[in-house]
């Protein structure tokens, strides 16, 4: 829940996250619901956007159909490189599918307990994209609302038109 600017708070009423992935991103790490993420890849070159901001890679073909690649981590820290094994999650299905890069294999998520102090809030994550945050072996990790967030990385593409 969204607490005081720039943090994310404990959300009395947390939703239950037993059957969550956890996926790292950099130094990010995200929770993905069971059934958010549709499909794992192997990272290929994407087609790159002209003008397009440098957490959006390009376009990868997913089964014939093209798929905006986002790399969460370089929308928090614009120092990092994808890693050579980097994997692509895809998130949704058909039309609205996009692939997040993540830097090694999902795993299931066992952690329940909500921050108990205010965890920084990545600018990206701001304005109820990140549900709720969670420290875990000094890690912390967002329970994201991924079209929220995609519409947040996405928006500069807009804003010329």
């Amino acid at each position: 829940m969204q607490g005081t600017e720039g943090a994310v708070t404990p959300n009395a009423a947390a939703r239950s996250i037993a059957r969550r992935q956890a996926v790292r991103c950099g130094s990010v790490g995200l929770l993905v619901t069971l059934g958010e993420a549709t499909e794992l890849m192997e990272a290929q070159p994407p087609a790159r956007l002209p003008g397009s901001p440098p957490w959006l890679l390009g376009l990868a073909n997913l089964h014939g159909h093209l798929v905006p690649v986002f790399d969460v981590a370089r929308a928090v820290d614009e120092t990092r490189t994808v890693p050579a094994r980097a994997h692509y999650l895809v998130i949704g299905r058909g039309d609205r599918a996009v692939a997040i890069v993540i830097d090694a294999l999902p795993r299931r998520w066992e952690e329940n307990t909500p921050v108990s102090a205010d965890v920084p809030l990545p600018e990206a994550f701001a304005d109820g994209v990140a549900r709720n945050a969670y420290v875990h072996d000094g890690v912390a990790w967002f329970d994201v609302d991924f079209p929220r967030l995609f519409e947040r990385l996405s928006a500069p593409l807009h804003a010329d038109a």
